[in-house]
């Protein structure tokens, strides 16, 4: 009679490491979140204007203000941002950072939450933007904008593959070279959304300065009907843009 042997197969998990990141936005964020009328658009297409719709004005600049960010319930912030940023400006800076694979980023660093808080005060701003197509014509777009501005999020990583050291090295590199956001530094022509970790005293002070706006204060920023202005410009593309439905509606 056949015998079988037993073999015993011992697995070890993967040894992780999980540590809170702090960073000061050294350029100013652009939020650039998909509107609801976009994604509806793409669900189940977009209908054909009506000669009612030609004559409406083209833009509804606060819906799109609004529309821009990713709004957060009972959290440190009413203004979040997509975590998978973050890793996604890591795993590019990867491919600068000597000794650091891209896989093995985008396996064997977790971040833990969905958004990542941003504090700061929100601005309109409204800029000129190229459309995709072979046209690419010219478009303003609103969105909302925090010129100063910090974050703090949990990070989590496989060991020993990636330590501390390594990882303060890919977030350093990955605030230099990519950032986050609209127009960020990693699209080429922007220079937006970069950003460094906290390691001065000056550093640390505006951190916790910043930090004061959080949730309350900015929900209340964002519910306002005259928004805070990002600069001078918008405030006249503003300003001309409520003379004309004012006009429209006379």
């Amino acid at each position: 009679m056949k015998t079988t042997k037993e073999i015993s197969i011992s697995i070890k998990p993967i040894q992780q490491n999980e540590f809170t990141v702090r960073i000061l936005g050294n350029t100013s964020i652009i939020f650039n979140r998909m509107s609801e009328k976009v994604k509806r658009d793409l669900l189940i297409g977009s209908r054909r204007k009506t000669e009612a719709d030609k004559k409406k004005i083209k833009h509804n600049v606060i819906d799109d203000y609004k529309a821009s960010v990713h709004k957060q319930v009972n959290r440190e912030t009413f203004l979040g941002f997509p975590s998978t940023g973050i890793k996604g400006a890591m795993g590019t800076a990867a491919i600068e950072t000597e000794g650091v694979a891209k896989t093995n980023v985008n396996r064997l660093i977790f971040l833990p939450d969905e958004y990542i808080p941003i504090y700061g005060k929100p601005l309109l701003s409204m800029a000129v933007v190229r459309t995709a197509g072979m046209n690419k014509a010219p478009d303003i777009r609103t969105r909302c904008m925090i010129r100063e501005w910090c974050s703090e999020f949990k990070i989590r990583f496989a060991v020993p593959t990636f330590d501390k050291t390594s990882i303060f090295s890919l977030i350093t590199n990955a605030g230099f070279m990519c950032g986050i956001g609209d127009n960020r530094q990693e699209k080429g022509k922007g220079n937006f959304g970069t950003f460094s970790l906290i390691s001065t005293k000056e550093d640390k002070a505006k951190f916790e300065k910043i930090k004061k706006l959080g949730y309350d204060y900015q929900k209340k920023e964002m519910q306002k009907e005259l928004p805070n202005f990002s600069d001078e410009e918008t405030k006249e593309l503003y300003e001309f843009y409520q003379k004309d439905l004012i006009r429209r509606v006379a």
